[in-house]
């Protein structure tokens, strides 16, 4: 029982020293920022959060959602072995302008990537059949930015706006070590990568994080042809717990 908490209480800081560490050697031009133990320190609270809240998560039927008389619906996308706890700020700001929206429950950390990006259409599909009034954003973190860009390239459906916050689109040599399908999914050059190559004619906003401690390269944060928005100083889970969400959100209230 003793390792076990020693395990839980360690395991969070050991991940994000460690995977931050790798990055910077990787990464030779990057360079530590002002405030990095701050935001290592913000990055190390929130795996405690997500250690703590994952397995409840995973038992509800249905993650955050509002449905209102907006002519917006916005779909949140979490990121590999990420739940409904990474949109918890967007969620609230969402509700607060009183936005429709629904973080899609999938399976984030072993499922199929093309199984979930095509499940995930069909749904949009019928949505937009029983409601054709309503304009549909995207707004995926990390993995879940590459499951909406699949969704934009492989389904006839008219997305509003795809934005793609701290996504790998080049993949992640961290891929290598993660768990399971969709981790295997992102390594780069991965056949689900190749299919995500193209840009979809939706229009798209991408943010990147130059502190990114789990997209090497650093590089795979940016999109080609593509006007690239910058979070400075944030690593990669915490970006959509700043007030970095205010900008990122502008994009559907405009």
């Amino acid at each position: 029982m003793s390792l076990i908490l020693i395990l839980f209480f360690l395991s969070p800081a050991l991940y994000c020293i460690v995977t931050y560490s790798i990055s910077i050697i990787i990464n030779p031009d990057k360079k530590p920022t002002t405030g990095l133990f701050k935001y290592l320190m913000h990055e190390i609270a929130f795996q405690y959060c997500i250690i703590t809240l994952f397995p409840i998560d995973l038992m509800r039927p249905r993650w955050i959602h509002h449905l209102s008389g907006s002519n917006k619906h916005v779909i949140l996308l979490p990121g590999y072995s990420e739940t409904q706890f990474i949109f918890s700020r967007i969620g609230k700001q969402l509700k607060m302008h009183n936005i429709s929206f629904q973080c899609i429950k999938y399976n984030s950390f072993l499922g199929d990537l093309e199984v979930t990006s095509d499940e995930i259409g069909k749904y949009l599909l019928d949505f937009h059949k029983s409601n054709p009034n309503k304009e549909i954003y995207l707004i995926g973190h990390s993995m879940g930015g590459l499951i909406g860009k699949f969704i934009c390239l492989h389904n006839q459906i008219p997305i509003k706006k795809l934005i793609m916050v701290a996504t790998p689109h080049n993949g992640t040599k961290f891929g290598f070590i993660g768990i399971g399908k969709a981790a295997a999914q992102l390594t780069p050059y991965s056949s689900f990568l190749k299919k995500t190559e193209s840009i979809p004619s939706t229009e798209i906003v991408n943010y990147y994080s130059e502190m990114d401690n789990l997209i090497i390269p650093n590089n795979s944060c940016l999109l080609q042809n593509n006007d690239n928005l910058t979070i400075k100083g944030m690593h990669n889970s915490t970006v959509l717990l700043s007030d970095n969400c205010r900008d990122i959100l502008m994009h559907v209230y405009e």
